[in-house]
């Protein structure tokens, strides 16, 4: 419990802790990326951010859907998101009124002590200020790429039991104990300044990555004009190969290379 705690400190104090932010939503072209991805029956790795991704992989059958993520409170905006969509309430939280979200809090039964760990982080956060979830707990973000999906059929792929996380910094040396099939780094790496780092990161997905399988990234700058992409290239070469795929990005209104791909060798 103490970890409990510790996030509720945070969360409390969040102008002070401002890396701790969430996003409420995904800023990637979801839509696009996920209905040109072979997902059902496979094994997952994803960073969890939003949960907007983790909630795809399941709607399309993911066999496993494993999590990481760098901050510790996105684990708890997935079980809110994941309890309005089990109550056909809304796909995103933020949407509705803090008295109807205590509703869905205090009504769930929880399956197991993580989830009952969340449900006293929000009951605890929304008894002390109804509206948290519409305040600096999270990035500002007006698009929805979830709001095209139906209600009920998110619901229906919802996995039941534990959903496995890690709180983990995929750029630092980490000890996983499993492969997968998908890893999902969203823009992790182009978010990423530093050689070695991306260095590491690269021999993590190495070990984690099944013969064949993919890494997936998420494109948010220009692909041919940073000098970083260069080099997060030609780390990768001699273990994955490179595919890009480029279309027109209606987030950004322009044609791009919306997504990528290594392919483990």
């Amino acid at each position: 419990m103490r970890q409990l705690f510790e996030d509720l400190y945070v969360a409390r104090n969040i102008k002070a802790f401002n890396d701790y932010r969430m996003y409420k939503s995904s800023n990637e072209y979801l839509e696009y990326i996920f209905k040109n991805l072979a997902i059902k029956d496979k094994k997952v790795l994803s960073v969890l951010a939003s949960s907007d991704q983790v909630l795809l992989f399941n709607y399309y059958q993911a066999k496993k859907v494993d999590t990481f993520d760098i901050n510790r409170l996105t684990k708890y905006y997935y079980y809110l998101r994941k309890w309005c969509i089990e109550q056909e309430v809304s796909i995103y939280p933020y949407r509705i009124n803090g008295r109807t979200i205590q509703e869905v809090v205090d009504g769930i039964i929880p399956s197991d002590e993580e989830e009952k760990k969340a449900q006293i982080f929000w009951h605890k956060l929304l008894e002390e200020d109804v509206n948290k979830l519409k305040g600096e707990l999270f990035f500002s973000s007006s698009y929805e790429p979830l709001s095209k999906f139906n209600l009920k059929e998110l619901k229906q792929g919802l996995k039941t039991g534990k959903m496995a996380f890690e709180d983990i910094d995929i750029l630092e040396e980490s000890d996983f104990k499993d492969d997968y099939d998908i890893v999902y780094m969203s823009n992790i790496l182009q978010r990423t300044e530093n050689k070695k780092k991306l260095q590491v990161c690269m021999e993590n997905l190495k070990k984690i990555t099944k013969a064949g399988g993919v890494v997936v990234c998420s494109n948010f700058f220009d692909w041919g004009s940073m000098e970083k992409i260069r080099q997060e290239k030609e780390i990768f070469a001699d273990s994955f190969s490179l595919d890009v795929y480029k279309d027109y990005n209606p987030i950004m209104g322009i044609n791009m290379p919306i997504y990528y791909t290594y392919t483990k060798k």
